[in-house]
């Protein structure tokens, strides 16, 4: 099973539950999820497809994670 895959599982099994905190805040696994996927389609949009490295700089938050 892919890390995609097993994330899909996690997210209808535990949907509403905390999937990451960073003490000031946090995100359900469905939250991650949409935000996640709004991430991939701008990225996607900006044309990057697989095996494209992209580098991300962003303070230590919740922010990181997705």
């Amino acid at each position: 099973m892919s890390f995609v895959d097993a994330f899909a599982v996690q997210v209808e099994r535990a949907g509403s539950e905390r999937a990451v905190d960073d003490g000031r805040g946090g995100l359900s696994y469905v939250e991650l999820d949409e935000v996640s996927n709004r991430w991939a389609r701008w990225l996607i949009g900006q044309g990057v497809g697989p095996e494209v490295g992209v580098v991300v700089c962003v303070d230590r938050s919740v922010e990181l994670v997705v």
